[in-house]
């Protein structure tokens, strides 16, 4: 299901920041809709600024909306104008969510060392593996490229916020998806969107199931992405008080919408499922 592409002026452009472990996978089939696959660019990590100025997309127009894993900065490189959306995740929700996804899947360069080692997730976050991505990873990679340089943490997570503020359209919460979602729509000029949840971790407790002692862990090696979620929490909560009765009659529409769009959602869901297996079966 592919809509046009909602209304911009001209040369700008959309970028979703997309932080692994926060429910992007379900935004991407949004964004899908709301844009069209045709005026897509998917980001990979560290190629995310080298081949831009060489895109044909980019040139002739036909690109609206960049999105991938990647840090900050990319709006850096575009011929125009542009904003930012993302979605950060609890830091706790986030840790045992990445621990476990590491855990069952064998194509991840930690796998075997988990497996092998039989290492519990307190273990994983008191040790070296954690460290990229599992210990202030959201505010390291929303300070990305930033052009204010910090002496320190504390710094970093200063810019990091001051950046929020000036280069987002919306800085959303997984655990308040609809909110988020309902958001974005006002403020990109979206048509209502549509989603099944997709990439949900299953056999995972939530942090809510772990110990206190785990918990305290995760929080204390994530002081920074902590206090970054509060205030990412306090910008959402500004926002929908901004546009008051307007918010809550599009998060009613989004609600009622979404509702009956669900058993027929999974069931295309499934059947791409089903195809997708279909066709792998065939392959010798």
């Amino acid at each position: 299901m592919t809509a046009s592409a909602p209304p911009k002026t001209e040369n700008q452009y959309a970028i979703f920041l997309h932080i692994p472990k926060t429910a992007g996978t379900t935004l991407n089939e949004i964004l899908k809709q709301q844009y069209g696959k045709k005026a897509m660019h998917w980001v990979t990590g560290a190629k995310q600024f080298e081949s831009v100025g060489q895109m044909e997309g980019v040139r002739d127009g036909n690109i609206r909306l960049f999105n991938g894993h990647m840090c900050f900065g990319l709006h850096k490189f575009l011929p125009g104008e542009s904003t930012y959306i993302t979605f950060l995740r609890h830091p706790v929700d986030r840790a045992i969510s990445l621990y476990y996804h590491i855990a069952r899947n064998p194509n991840h360069p930690q796998y075997e060392i988990i497996r092998d080692r039989d290492i519990s997730l307190k273990d994983y976050i008191e040790s070296d593996m954690s460290t990229s991505d599992a210990k202030n990873f959201q505010t390291r990679i929303l300070y990305g490229l930033s052009d204010e340089k910090p002496t320190n943490d504390r710094e970093m997570l200063d810019i990091v916020k001051r950046n929020l503020s000036k280069y987002y359209a919306v800085v959303g919460l997984s655990e308040r998806f609809a909110d988020s979602v309902t958001l974005m729509r006002r403020s990109l000029g979206w048509s209502f969107p549509l989603w099944v949840d997709q990439n949900v971790s299953k056999n995972r407790p939530g942090k809510s199931q772990e110990s206190p002692e785990v918990r305290s862990l995760v929080e204390s090696v994530n002081e920074l992405d902590m206090e970054l979620y509060d205030y990412a929490s306090q910008l959402l909560d500004d926002r929908i008080a901004e546009l008051g009765d307007r918010f809550e009659q599009d998060y009613r529409t989004l609600q009622r919408v979404n509702q009956i769009y669900q058993p027929y959602g999974r069931l295309y869901s499934w059947a791409r499922l089903m195809t997708l297996r279909h066709v792998l079966k065939r392959i010798p």
